[in-house]
């Protein structure tokens, strides 16, 4: 399959995090409430952790009347006993006074999990048994073997309300059962429950009795789960059962609560019913209250769930769905638990109407003289002073379930609503209501400075009206498949988010009272159209938006190109965040996010200066011609100064920014410094004046004239005696055309190649040539084959490796600082050693390098070597069965490669498996690429991996060391996917000006957003569900980038990403993580001790203050610890007795 990588036309925009955003941003006191999971101590004690993005963590000591929330933040572990627990790298620690000082006990590696239960008895698992430690963590007990022999990773372990543990094993498409396991004596012994795969939501009553639910029947066992009997049609959800002090059983099913007075053969409706809603999984209290979560916010009910309160004194986490600013100290808000009010920037809130169904924005909206009208539990309510209390003034005609929406024409405080039998007005305040097209509805609706109603109906139709909604006429515009709320900009130009007919989200914008529209500029993001307040317009004009991610963006030209904006606070993770956009009429730009509070600028945003200009090829290629004129687009330009600001040059080669006023560098970044250079690569700005344009342009030459063909290798999976599919990628990154180009691949002896669709021929030795014919500069492309891994020669978790490398390959210009001398590294297995070899293949001596030998993560040996012209260093080393890897220093000024390298995996049999990517495989080639992979039995979809993985607990990787990342994913929906968006926020520590898209599984177009957000778009790719083709429902994505210069030793660089397929919710991927560091000689056996297994696990290592050591295949006994100093002093000795020893 051929294809070529088209770059987004519309200006894009991220930003480096180089001044605190609290400069930036201010926060504004939440609403009262809050969603959290509770945990109740043996003293009594409430703590409620909460759900959102920030950990925070709540304590109530009168039974959840009264909140305070602590100053340290989780996610932890809240034990029976009041003791709090977390994992940190390697090592748990425990806490006895609420996070504020941590004590170490045991290593991660051993326990991945663990709950403490009342009496402080501590059960923990990790991904082959189940342990259990009755002296808080000093020693522990292996008590079961399950995971081991069921070959399953545990999904969650917790305690159930009623007494006794329960822990679920993940699932994976395919299965026929689903494994869970039970313990009722602390851990001391489990019991395996193997269930249907659709049952699922277990819960065990205080009877003992079990009930599944497969989503749409309850099923009942009392024989401890041999055989379950069909009950009701109930569609119960997860923690949507509970059980009263009584022993009367509670389930919520469709929001409708349920009871079971005789252990649940039979139940009946109580008249109660909310929205969101779930129990809490704790016990009822001494006096019998119970809790739930419902619409987001923690309830509490005092009668067995009749009646709910809201016990949310001192909880300051309610989500704002909707707002409306009439100053900087005076604005309405909701919440899913109900309508607010602050007349003090937010730091007190009354309540003003609560809620018991769904809301979302524009559930309510003020009027001129500040009255309101709020939707809420599907009627409409008014007040004339804004607040409490209410009339109800819905029209006779009833809203209907769904509606929840209002509208009101700021001109004249005219109401608007839909309502069952159309869209109906009210012109006083909803005393009179009329219809005046019966069967006339709208899904959106604007106010025209002019007076003219602009509307859209049917998700899909722009309808205009002039005369106050009698009647409408449609008016054309682009085909789209649905369209979003409308905005209507203080000049009265209009702004809709539209979905057209490929899947891509765009601005539709009219400067002509709505009479026709045109589509600015392209592809904005994968935004939830019909939710939130998307847009905002300030009276400058510009626009603010976010991209359905984590940024936040503005337009200075109508929606033509963006840039970014500083980066909300408090997100650490980098996590999507729902955004809701509101401007004051001081002109503060305000956002409500979901999880991570709410904010508003420090200064008023619609005062700054320009910055813009263009960056275009030279014509002469000696920087002399005055007037260059070949635009050069997709180079990435910054704005360095107070905040550092970065964009993406367009179709034209311009580039935009609006910036607070001060003094900044302008510079132009080439996407290939080797090909090009700038005559002029920075400009120094002042940037003083108010609304002032200052006007940068740049030219670029070319440095040579040649091309140069670079190649990744990408395998998604590698499936043990199956057929797989590798995927080749190469670009010409040349400044000319390369004629009859090709690729040569060399596939690993394990692997047999079966087939490709490209043209090749079979070189012999497992080695294939694959012409590509000629290929322009800059134009990329990609094709795949298909290999099968040999059964009978392999075994699971062996590495199998497949190398490309494309021609023309060489640059054709003299490379400044560098001798010629190019060092080259091979490994051979030979009957009983591993032969390394580093040999010279350049035409100069080298200088001395030097070269390190690395046993599985251990460094063993090191030394250094002068090369003459093709002189060879040959070292050997046991076939031991373990991994060994060899790397050099390469000659400095090498144009690309940084060092060689080689590696041998199962030499002497398979001691060891999976160090081979812990470390780098590539040796920084363009025109050269390794893809290593180990072979499955089977995986997880929606995935991400980052290569290196790293070496150590502590995934080191090498300063400067750059990361691969494959971003997996897999439709395991119910239909096709017609477009899939791979959005990934990168870690500040990596460069987004070293970004190479990579290989993919389908074509797909790439942008940088926000702060180095790279957003992937798969339009039109037509992904079945894995029920129907399991095969093809998968996909992936690579792509390659450098780490910052001067990245610190230590530094941790953490990455995942979010998945959206069609307009679901984002599957979120697991997180990768790399902590930067270098190499250290430190091991627990000699090195050429043949297969013999390492005696002691030190974590972490290398250390720092405190290492655990542990014994493999026992405790210690009388075992002594020698600690030695440089000159090989002693300085400390201590005997060792038992499984570990902390080590200070």
């Amino acid at each position: 399959m051929n294809r070529v990588l088209h770059l987004i036309v519309c200006l894009l925009g991220f930003a480096a995090a180089t001044r605190a955003q609290g400069t930036y941003w201010e926060e504004i006191p939440a609403p009262y409430g809050g969603d959290g999971t509770l945990t109740r101590t043996e003293n009594g004690i409430l703590y409620a952790q909460s759900n959102e993005i920030q950990n925070w963590i709540y304590r109530s000591d009168d039974d959840g009347e009264h909140w305070q929330k602590l100053p340290h933040e989780g996610p932890y572990v809240i034990g029976s006993t009041g003791r709090f627990f977390k994992k940190d790298g390697t090592l748990w620690y425990w806490s006895d006074n609420e996070g504020e000082t941590w004590t170490v006990f045991v290593n991660a590696n051993l326990i991945n999990k663990l709950l403490e239960l009342p009496g402080g008895v501590l059960v923990g698992y990790n991904s082959d048994y189940f342990y259990r430690s009755v002296d808080a963590g000093l020693t522990w007990e292996q008590t079961s073997d399950y995971l081991q022999q069921d070959d399953r990773n545990l999904q969650n372990m917790r305690i159930t309300p009623f007494g006794g543990l329960l822990a679920e094993a993940t699932a994976f498409a395919g299965d026929s059962t689903r494994f869970f396991y039970r313990s009722t004596d602390e851990g001391q012994s489990w019991q395996r429950l193997e269930l249907p795969y659709g049952f699922s939501r277990l819960f065990i009553a205080p009877s003992g009795t079990l009930f599944a639910n497969t989503g749409d029947a309850m099923y009942r066992s009392v024989d401890d789960g041999e055989h379950f009997d069909f009950v009701d049609s109930l569609k119960i959800g997860k923690e949507q059962m509970t059980a009263l002090a009584s022993g009367r059983l509670l389930a919520i099913a469709s929001q409708q609560l349920y009871f079971s007075d005789d252990d649940g053969l039979n139940w009946l409706p109580l008249n109660v019913k909310f929205d969101q809603w779930l129990f809490q999984p704790i016990p009822p209290l001494d006096d019998g209250s119970i809790f739930s979560t419902i619409l987001e916010t923690l309830f509490k009910s005092g009668d067995g769930g009749e009646d709910w309160q809201l016990p949310s004194d001192g909880m300051r986490q309610g989500n704002i769905l909707s707002m409306r600013v009439l100053s900087d100290s005076v604005y309405f808000a909701s919440t899913q638990a109900g309508l607010w009010k602050t007349n003090d920037g937010g730091e007190h809130w009354s309540c003003l109407l609560k809620n018991k169904t769904y809301q979302n924005e524009g559930s309510f909206e003020v009027v001129s003289t500040g009255g309101i009208v709020a939707v809420q539990d599907d009627r409409l309510f008014w007040s004339a002073t804004g607040d409490a209390p209410f009339d109800d003034i819905t029209p006779s005609d009833d809203l209907g379930t769904s509606i929840n929406k209002v509208y009101v024409n700021p001109l004249n405080d005219h109401l608007f609503i839909n309502t069952l039998e159309g869209l109906e007005r009210s012109e006083n305040y909803g005393q009179q209501w009329l219809v005046p097209d019966p069967g006339f509805y709208l899904s959106a609706l604007g106010f025209h400075p002019s007076g003219r109603l602009i509307g859209v109906r049917n998700n899909s139709n722009i309808v205009i009206s002039d005369n106050n909604g009698d009647s409408w006429t449609t008016v054309p515009v682009v085909p789209v498949l649905a369209l979003g709320n409308i905005m209507i900009a203080p000049d009265g130009t209009a702004y809709v988010v539209a979905i057209l007919n490929n899947n891509t989200v765009v601005f539709l914008k009219s400067e002509n009272a709505g009479d026709s529209w045109t589509q600015v500029a392209g592809d904005i993001g994968n935004i939830q159209i019909w939710t939130g307040k998307l847009l905002g317009v300030a009276a400058n004009g510009h626009i603010f938006r976010n991209d359905g991610n984590k940024n936040l963006f503005r337009s200075v030209n109508g929606g033509v190109t963006w840039q970014s904006m500083p980066d909300i606070p408090n997100n650490p993770n980098d996590l999507p965040l729902t955004v809701n956009i509101y401007i004051s009429p001081q002109q503060h730009l305000y956002v409500n996010t979901q999880g991570l509070g709410n904010y508003r600028t420090v200064a008023q945003v619609s005062f700054g200066a320009y910055i813009m200009g263009h960056v275009r090829r030279d014509a002469d290629a000696e920087c002399s011609t005055p007037d260059a004129q070949d635009p050069l687009r997709n180079w990435i330009v910054g704005a360095e100064g107070g905040y550092d600001y970065y964009t993406v040059t367009d179709v034209d080669g311009g580039y935009v920014f609006f910036v607070d006023t001060g003094s900044y560098t302008v510079s132009a970044h080439p996407p290939s410094p080797l090909i090009w250079a700038l005559c002029d690569s920075t400009s120094m700005v002042s940037a003083d004046s108010l609304f002032a344009t200052d006007t940068v342009d740049f030219a670029a030459s070319a440095i040579v004239d040649c091309p140069l063909m670079s190649v990744d290798v990408v395998i998604p999976l590698l499936r043990r005696c199956f057929d797989n599919t590798v995927f080749i990628e190469y670009c010409n990154i040349g400044s000319e055309q390369a004629d009859s180009a090709y690729v040569d691949v060399m596939l690993d002896p394990y692997l047999s190649f079966v087939s490709s669709g490209q043209l090749y021929d079979d070189l012999g030795n497992n080695t294939y040539r694959f012409y590509l014919g000629n290929v322009e500069s800059g134009e990329c492309g990609q094709y795949s084959l298909v290999a099968k891994v040999n059964c009978d020669s392999t075994v699971l978790g062996q590495t199998h490796c497949v190398v490309a490398h494309g021609f023309p390959d060489t640059l054709c210009s003299q490379v400044p600082n560098w001798s010629g001398a190019e060092i080259v590294a091979r490994a051979t297995c030979q009957d009983t050693s591993v032969i390394f070899e580093l040999h010279n293949n350049g035409p100069a001596i080298s200088q001395p390098l030097d070269y390190i030998i690395i046993e599985d993560d251990v460094v063993l040996m090191q030394g250094n070597k002068t090369y003459t012209p093709d002189e060879s260093l040959a070292l050997d080393v046991p076939a031991n069965g373990h991994t060994w890897r060899i790397e050099s220093k390469q000659e400095p000024g090498h144009p690309f490669s940084s060092i060689a390298l080689a590696f041998s995996e199962g030499c002497g049999g398979f001691a060891t498996l999976g160090f081979i990517n812990q470390f780098s495989v590539d040796a920084f080639t363009p025109s050269w690429d390794q893809e290593c992979v180990q072979n499955t039995g089977s995986y997880d979809p929606n995935d991400k991996q980052g290569f290196p993985l790293g070496y150590s607990a502590e995934h080191f990787i090498d300063p400067g060391q750059e990361i691969e990342y494959l971003i997996r994913f897999q439709n395991t929906g119910t239909d096709t996917a017609f477009t899939v968006v791979v959005i990934d926020t990168l870690s500040a520590w990596l460069d987004p000006a070293s970004l190479r898209p990579g290989a993919s599984s389908h074509p797909y177009t790439w942008s940088l957003n926000g702060l180095g957000a790279i957003r992937f778009s798969f339009e039109n790719i037509l992904l079945p569900d894995s029920n129907i083709n399991e095969a093809a429902s998968q996909g992936f994505v690579g792509f390659r980038i450098a780490q910052r210069p001067g990245v610190p030793i230590g530094a941790q660089i953490f990455n995942k990403a979010d998945i959206y397929f069609d307009f679901n919710d984002p599957v979120l991927t697991n997180e990768t993580w790399h902590t930067v560091g270098v190499k250290s000689s430190v091991g627990t056996h000699g090195p050429y001790e043949n297969g013999r297994q390492p005696l002691v696990t030190v974590a972490p290592n290398p250390m720092a203050e405190m290492a655990l050591f542990e014994l493999n295949g026992g405790p210690f006994r009388g075992h002594r610890l020698t600690l030695l100093d440089a000159f090989g002093r002693q300085i400390r000795e201590v005997e060792l007795n038992g499984k570990q020893f902390l080590f200070r």
